[in-house]
């Protein structure tokens, strides 16, 4: 893991939108808003009803009910990443030559943008956007934000490859003693912009995910406040040297994602 460069331009290739789909909205805004203290402005009604997600005055992403078919299918509820792609039509046929599988067609929100949701050839879910007027915003280490992308995959390789052909993201690895390599992902020549680990033996059962981290400046401190809001603690707090503390966790309405406090170093 390590900390996103906060930018103001947000390039093809970066993350620039998260989403959560809820099996309880009003659960969901109270856990996360005592948790972040997260503010919310809603658009629409009923099922169309989208929650903005607000932090201290910047919009980072969104909140919605899932879909009744969701619910039919069993579908938990679950945090999804966007990326910003200059064109969702030729992101789809890349998506489609490197096995991928096209899970929400492309859609258009007018005058704000495109969207699509794949899932790489492991299993992990995650959706792109084309921006006709709305950018969305850039991770950042601010606290309450989201700050960093980690792929855990049941096949790392094979999954990495994929989001090279589709994205054109580049890796490098980083040694993490005991706890084995790391994989950082470039979008380009930058900075890293998110994390990938192979999926052990004290994960079994967990099929590939993206997981997302949101900056906090107690990691015990916030991992305990979201057990007495009711989530669960699902591994750590643990430290990874030189970079921070974090937790894995699950929302009362069982979506999990993680937190982070990254060391004055990092």
């Amino acid at each position: 893991m390590g900390s996103a460069s906060a930018t103001t331009a947000i390039k093809p290739g970066q993350f620039c939108w998260v989403e959560a789909a809820t099996s309880d909205v009003a659960a969901s805004k109270v856990f996360y808003g005592s948790l972040f203290g997260w503010t919310y402005k809603q658009d629409g009604e009923g099922w169309m009803e989208y929650i903005h997600l607000q932090c201290e005055g910047v919009e980072f992403g969104g909140l919605h009910a899932l879909m009744p078919e969701q619910i039919a299918q069993q579908i938990p509820s679950n945090w999804l990443p966007y990326v910003k792609v200059g064109s969702i039509a030729e992101t789809t046929a890349r998506v489609r030559k490197a096995g991928g599988e096209v899970v929400v067609e492309s859609c258009e929100i007018p005058d704000t943008g495109r969207l699509a949701v794949y899932s790489d050839p492991t299993g992990a879910k995650f959706a792109v956007w084309e921006s006709l007027g709305r950018e969305g915003a850039a991770a950042s280490p601010d606290s309450g934000r989201p700050s960093w992308f980690e792929l855990m995959s049941t096949d790392r390789t094979k999954a990495l490859a994929f989001y090279s052909s589709v994205l054109g993201w580049t890796t490098s690895d980083m040694d993490m003693g005991p706890m084995e390599v790391y994989t950082l992902l470039h979008n380009g020549d930058e900075d890293p912009i998110g994390g990938s680990m192979q999926l052990g033996a004290e994960f079994e059962g967990m099929p590939s995910q993206w997981s997302l981290y949101f900056t906090v400046s107690d990691c015990d401190a916030s991992a305990a406040k979201a057990q007495e809001l009711g989530g669960q603690l699902c591994h750590g707090p643990m430290d990874v040297p030189g970079i921070g503390r974090f937790a894995l966790m699950a929302d009362p309405t069982g979506a999990m994602f993680a937190i982070i406090a990254y060391a004055s170093e990092a």
